[in-house]
């Protein structure tokens, strides 16, 4: 299956393997490229990401190639979407009266 993608319909929450909590959303129409099937039961895709800002130090790659991947799943529950907004609007540190903000300029 080279060369196939898929383009995201929904949303996906981002995890690590340390934790469960969310890191962050990959947003509808994300494009996923495939790269393997695991016996597992998961598949893994590339997504490409263009940094804009400082530049990033790079560093070789380590010889034993090691790969450390997030992993992102649809989320059905209404309440962890509320909790996942909880977390990402306190990570950009966004106040009540920022929200109130967003809220009332939220097309209807």
């Amino acid at each position: 299956m080279k060369d196939k993608i898929h383009i995201l319909k929904s949303p996906l929450f981002i995890t690590t393997a340390e934790d469960e909590a969310c890191h962050g959303i990959l947003p509808k129409g994300t494009a996923l490229y495939y790269k393997k099937t695991f016996s597992e039961g998961f598949d893994r895709f590339c997504i490409y990401v263009n940094v804009e800002g400082p530049s990033l130090q790079l560093e070789n790659t380590p010889k034993d190639n090691f790969e450390d991947p997030l992993t992102a799943y649809p989320r059905s529950d209404k309440s962890n979407y509320l909790n996942t907004i909880k977390e990402i609007l306190l990570s950009f540190g966004i106040s009540r009266s920022d929200l109130v903000e967003i809220i009332s300029n939220y097309p209807v």
